[in-house]
């Protein structure tokens, strides 16, 4: 999880400083629960055209309740394009949508700070386990 979002992180300010922008068509938008009772998951399917003239696509991708809302009208989508930043040359890069930067920067730093705390707990729970191991007497004779 730490290593994932660090990554994307990594990626998003890669983005924010020397990324393309585009118009990209939003060619599929849904909500997806996958537990009763939960929230929904938002999700979206691009496809832009980049500066060398290539067709790109990128998704599904999570996006954020209020990018939803904006992008659908009692759950069906009645927006088509959206605004991207891109890194040219790195089509498994997930792209921004500019409308939606706060919630991908939120996803990228709770990603972060929960691996770790994650890491954390780990390395504590490995030195106890070997702590515990070393302090058992030795049953040879």
């Amino acid at each position: 999880m730490l290593v994932n979002s660090y990554i994307e992180q990594s990626t998003l300010n890669e983005i924010l400083a020397h990324g393309d922008e585009a118009t990209a068509d939003v060619t599929r938008a849904y909500g997806e629960v996958n537990k009763a009772g939960e929230a929904p998951s938002y999700l979206v399917t691009l496809a832009w055209t980049d500066k060398s003239g290539r067709q790109q696509t990128y998704g599904p991708t999570h996006i954020s309740p209020a990018f939803w809302r904006q992008i659908t009208r009692n759950g069906v989508q009645t927006v088509r394009q959206t605004r991207i930043r891109y890194l040219t040359g790195r089509p498994d890069a997930r792209p921004l949508i500019v409308d939606d930067a706060a919630e991908r920067q939120h996803q990228d730093s709770f990603g972060v700070k929960g691996g770790a705390v994650f890491l954390v707990l780990g390395l504590i729970m490995a030195g106890l386990t070997a702590f515990r191991y070393r302090a058992r007497p030795s049953t040879a004779s």
